[in-house]
């Protein structure tokens, strides 16, 4: 059981635990902390590979806003949709991103 006057593999095979070897308990098997404190990411562990890291999808399908992870919170900043031409109106859409509709407009309302 012990480690002290014989050498004990306490290797269990999973990158997942910190494997070590204790005089009076023999071979433990401690959880692998794969917090990596980046709330922008989900942890994970793989028995073969150990910590991953997958960054959070943010994504809200909509086309017409940049999505980001910022400061542990998914964000989703509206594009600016503003063409400069007063006889549009400016529209932001899901699917096109930005449409322009006409509106009436009096040429020489001046």
């Amino acid at each position: 059981m012990g480690c002290v006057t014989s050498h004990v593999d306490c290797d269990d095979g999973n990158a997942c635990t910190v494997d070590y070897c204790d005089p009076i308990t023999g071979c433990n098997y401690d959880i692998l902390d794969c917090d990596d404190g980046n709330g922008c990411t989900i942890d994970g562990c793989n028995y073969l590979t150990g910590c991953n890291y997958t960054v959070k999808d943010c994504n809200d399908h909509d086309a017409s806003t940049v999505d980001a992870c910022v400061n542990d919170t998914c964000t989703h900043t509206r594009i600016p949709c503003d063409d400069h031409n007063e006889c549009t109106e400016d529209v932001s859409d899901p699917v096109w991103i930005c449409l322009y509709p006409p509106i009436s407009c009096d040429e020489y309302s001046g």
